[in-house]
Order: C-alpha cells, then sequence, then structure tokens
C-alpha cells in the first residue's frame, strides 16, 4: 500500500509526497477497505489528496467519488487519482446526492464544531442506499499519551504547516457519534483500530437497514 501510494504522487511536490506517504503510515486505512463491499458506489468526504479514494477504487473496484472543501488537494487528487474515479470541491457542510453504498468519512469531524459535527453526520446518513454503511473513522481522547502526540500534530498540520483547513480542533468520543449515527436511523457499532499506531484511532460504523422484501 505504501509503494502504490508513493508512485501515485511520485510526480507531484515534496511536501505532499511526504504528507501522503505519512498519511498512509499513520491511518488505518485497511480496516476502512475491508467495510467496502466489491464494486460499491463510495463517497469519500473530505477526501484529501484522494489516498482512501484511490485505494478503494484499486482494492475493492469500488466507484468512487471524492470531495473536499480544499480546492488545493482536490487538484492533486484529480492529477493522481484513477481515471475512473471524480473529485471535486464542495462548500462546508454540501454532501453530493446519493444513494451511496459506502460513506468515508475521515478525520474530518475533529475540525467542526460539536453541533456542526451532527449535522454533517445526519446530512450523510440521509444519502446511503438501503443496506449502505457510513464509516467513520477519528480519534478519541481515552489514550492520555497518544492524545498528547495527537494534539501536537494537528495543531502543527492547521496552524503552523496549513495543510489542513480547520478553525479549531473537536476531537469526539466514540459515544457521541454512536448516538448521532443512531438519531440518524442507523444500527451502529464501535472499535478501535489504533493497535500499532501512535495515534488513538476508532472506526464507527453505521449501516442503514435494507428495505423489507
Amino acid at each position: 500500500m505504501i509503494v502504490e501510494t508513493v508512485r501515485r504522487f511520485a510526480g507531484e511536490p515534496l511536501d505532499v509526497r511526504l504528507h501522503t506517504a505519512l498519511r498512509v503510515l499513520s491511518c488505518p486505512f485497511g480496516e476502512l477497505l475491508a467495510e467496502v463491499p466489491h464494486g460499491a458506489s463510495l463517497l469519500d468526504y473530505g477526501c484529501g489528496h484522494g489516498v482512501l479514494a484511490s485505494l478503494a477504487a484499486e482494492h475493492a473496484a469500488a466507484r468512487v467519488t471524492g470531495v473536499d472543501i480544499d480546492e488545493r488537494k482536490v487538484a492533486v487528487a484529480r492529477r493522481t487519482g484513477p481515471t475512473d474515479a471524480s473529485f471535486a470541491v464542495v462548500e462546508p457542510g454540501s454532501v453530493p446526492p446519493g444513494p451511496w453504498d459506502v460513506i468515508t468519512l475521515v478525520d474530518v469531524l475533529y475540525l467542526l464544531p460539536r453541533p456542526a459535527q451532527r449535522d454533517l453526520l445526519l446530512a450523510l446518513a440521509a444519502e446511503l442506499a438501503p443496506g449502505g454503511k457510513l464509516l467513520v473513522k477519528e480519534m478519541h481522547t481515552c489514550s492520555p499519551l497518544k492524545s498528547r502526540w495527537m494534539r501536537a500534530q494537528e495543531r502543527v498540520m492547521v496552524d503552523v504547516l496549513e495543510r489542513t483547513k480547520g478553525a479549531q480542533l473537536t476531537f469526539t468520543e466514540p459515544d457521541h457519534l454512536l448516538r448521532a449515527m443512531a438519531d440518524a436511523g442507523l444500527s451502529t457499532t464501535a472499535r478501535a483500530v489504533d493497535r500499532w499506531y501512535p495515534h488513538p484511532h476508532h472506526l464507527v460504523v453505521g449501516t442503514r437497514g435494507a428495505v423489507p422484501c
């Protein structure tokens, strides 16, 4: 996975190559890809440079659309992504209409205030197809050591390097995500996915009920 990503971004500036390589090393993308059915229609909301979207298109033959508010990152995703994947810039909070088999939301919510987090989860859930999945990967604050490292790194990314757009950092515990997604009518599960990683990753999966036969 790392080698494939490095090759995909080989023609990009050094900062993009380093950022995407570190992203693959530090994020449990394999856990997310395991939840994507073969050939699914997938919306990667907050796609950034398109790393997850490209991996889903390649490893799950997913029909992928990636969207982000950052024009610079979307431009990179368009240059480097698979030809059958599409990428677009969206306004904050705007959700492309579905229905989608899978929607991924990876390390996005912590950049939003708490009310906006809930609003976005409800909006995304509304665009799921019957039986569709909303995959939300965030970082919790239960591990003091990992949390300190996480907060320091994100402050550098947002405030110093300006690699990520966000006015504040509001890390959200799994229980809050579970409640919001349940309120959206999804059945939910949550699990830690941070083993061997320096960051306290957790994954919450919300599934839309299938239409009765």
